[in-house]
């Protein structure tokens, strides 16, 4: 091959411009090996939604694997999750979840698990405070007839306290302690 010095220019912007691909290419494939949800060694640990999602990442750190279910500016109050989410969610370790009418999908998928994926420990936000009715009937409200007939609801929002945001966080202390307790003094 006979190079002109003109073209050694070119040749060495061809040769600048294939190293930068290679180097594109290979910091894409370490992304994608450190973004998967469920590597070896570590507790797997699915949240339906952001604030548990969050209250985990302070507790444990690096030291599980965090997955959040619902994507980004995704509506959690009418999210159907997908065949991969409910797998995701029976490989977990531990599943958290806000519970309440609106989470009724959660409590349906960990009723229909085989035994195996009973290993999976449910954790349920609601579970861990006292909830609070969401809306009582007052003089001068239209009763609301279906409402009445389902009973009471109460409010999923259970983070939104500070006195119950605490509960909450030493709820999942303990239940990251309990699946893991090696390094329970971490978590607490």
């Amino acid at each position: 091959m006979i190079i002109s010095v003109g073209s050694g220019k070119k040749l060495r912007c061809v040769l600048l411009s294939l190293a930068g691909i290679l180097v594109i290419l290979l910091a894409a494939g370490g992304c994608k090996r450190a973004s998967s949800p469920i590597a070896k060694g570590k507790l797997t640990v699915v949240s339906v939604i952001f604030p548990s999602y969050d209250f985990v990442r302070v507790i444990a750190g690096d030291r599980v694997n965090l997955v959040m279910l619902l994507p980004p500016g995704a509506e959690s109050h009418s999210y159907e999750p997908s065949p991969r989410d409910i797998v995701t969610i029976e490989k977990s370790d531990l599943f958290i979840y806000p519970g309440g009418d609106n989470y009724a999908w959660a409590d349906r998928i960990l009723d229909s698990m085989d035994s195996p994926a009973k290993k999976m420990k449910p954790l349920k936000l609601m579970d861990l405070v006292d909830t609070v009715k969401e809306e009582e009937q007052v003089e001068g409200m239209e009763p609301d007839k279906d409402a009445a007939e389902a009973g009471p609801a109460y409010d999923e929002h259970v983070w939104t306290s500070p006195k119950n945001a605490k509960s909450i966080v030493a709820g999942i202390a303990e239940a990251l302690c309990a699946l893991y307790p090696g390094i329970a003094d971490f978590y607490r």
